[in-house]
């Protein structure tokens, strides 16, 4: 059985003018994610704010209810995907202190031949998401992959990418201590929306209601002073950088390991990070990968 660490909403303009205070009484919003706004699915693919943003963003920021984001794409390249990610940041600017949550790529459409994403290869969809993503996390954002279980396997190529996962599914009676399985993934599911159809006071009709597993909450310890790495960490990895090792150095010396921060993975490092895992009760594996570094940034 999995830990429920929280449990939260997402919504948009379909659930209309939302009573946060309402919402926050429930006790059915421990976070919420909100969606920031989308592209149109026609040959122009205008991008456009959600109606319903600044009243979400405002009002869950002052009940103290911790924000996620999403913005809803059809970005047909890596180009229109980085112009999404930073409508995004620019919106979220003003709400910042309380985005504590990922920034979400919610990509649709690939079946309709009525979208301009109609067709888009496995190959394209999986740079464009890495695209938005790395542009997030330029700002400081984490990123977060979001589909069903179908959708995840068949439409990236996940072993590629680093992210943890938030999976979409609506069995009739649902046990969120148990979410369904993504076979060699599981250990990257932090989120499961559970219902489409859920009932919160505050909000006319249906919402959507989602358990979380791995904490995405973060913290407000000192900011890391170096870039957040987008790939997984371990010691041999050619592809690491000595900013990437410096920077899960500096989280080893904040969570008070004794350790030299010099972009070295060496065993000290290895050894480290293992013990690091083994007291958070993560795999121990010496990897630092999506589940590791998300409890770094939140702990």
């Amino acid at each position: 059985m999995a830990e429920v660490l929280m449990k939260g909403i997402d919504v948009s303009t379909h659930q209309g003018k939302i009573d946060w205070g309402k919402v926050k009484k429930s006790g059915h919003a421990d976070f919420a994610i909100i969606r920031v706004g989308f592209r149109g699915y026609g040959q122009t693919g205008t991008i456009k704010l959600d109606k319903q943003f600044v009243n979400n963003a405002k009002g869950a920021t002052e009940q103290l209810i911790p924000l996620g984001a999403y913005f809803y794409s059809t970005a047909i390249n890596e180009a229109e995907a980085i112009e999404e990610a930073r409508f995004c940041i620019e919106q979220l600017e003003p709400y910042r202190d309380n985005i504590k949550l990922p920034v979400v790529y919610d990509f649709e459409g690939y079946g309709n031949t009525n979208y301009r994403t109609y067709g888009i290869t496995k190959e394209q969809r999986t740079k464009n998401y890495k695209a938005f993503t790395e542009t997030l996390n330029s700002a400081g954002y984490e990123g977060l992959i979001y589909g069903s279980r179908a959708y995840i396997r068949s439409k990236f190529d996940v072993d590629n990418l680093d992210e943890l996962m938030w999976l979409a599914a609506y069995p009739i009676n649902p046990n969120i201590t148990n979410p369904p399985s993504l076979g060699k993934y599981d250990s990257r599911v932090a989120m499961w929306q559970y219902s489409s159809s859920g009932s919160v006071p505050g909000i006319n009709g249906r919402v959507d209601m989602n358990a979380m597993y791995i904490n995405l909450i973060k913290s407000d310890k000192p900011s890391n002073p170096y870039n957040t790495p987008t790939r997984t960490l371990y010691m041999g990895n050619p592809n690491m950088t000595e900013e990437d090792v410096r920077w899960l150095q500096w989280e080893l010396v904040d969570d008070k390991y004794e350790i030299g921060i010099d972009g070295n993975f060496d065993k000290t490092t290895n050894a480290l990070l293992r013990d690091y895992q083994y007291n958070h009760g993560l795999d121990v594996d010496g990897k630092c990968g999506p589940a590791t570094r998300s409890n770094m940034i939140n702990s």
